[in-house]
């Protein structure tokens, strides 16, 4: 039986064990970080618009832009060809419905793209690429 409650990875993070996300039994929402008062809050509650991303038009938009562009639109700047998992939005939509769904703010990108250069760039951070030449872009 996975320990009732894990340790946290780092302070203030607690993750589901690797048993649970195995058998199923856990997903995104489960995933819980602790604020400064110390309750809970579950990632459906900091991000209220995930519901958005489960609505067949989000999924109809979202396998069309892959058909459209199935490559990674961040791995192409370096001239790297890697196929495309996620479309993510350009402009934060913060759960404008308008903006959620604009296909002119849309963006194919890898799952590293995705997760590394897009995060450090909405956060603030300058992200520098290179080139196969070993230039920057």
């Amino acid at each position: 039986m996975p320990d009732e409650n894990p340790p946290p990875f780092r302070e203030g993070v607690h993750w589901a064990s690797v048993q649970d996300v195995f058998a199923g039994g856990v997903n995104d929402h489960q995933f819980h970080r602790a604020n400064s008062s110390g309750s809970r809050v579950t990632y459906r509650e900091k991000r209220p618009w995930q519901h958005l991303y489960g609505r067949k038009r989000w999924l109809s938009l979202r396998d069309r832009h892959l058909d459209e562009r199935p490559l990674c639109e961040y791995c192409l700047r370096r001239e790297v060809v890697e196929p495309a998992t996620i479309v993510d939005h350009i402009k934060p939509h913060k759960g404008d419905e308008e903006l959620f769904y604009d296909a002119g703010n849309l963006q194919s990108l890898c799952k590293r793209c995705h997760d590394s250069d897009k995060r450090l760039e909405e956060s603030g951070k300058t992200v520098i690429a290179f080139g196969p030449d070993g230039w920057p872009i």
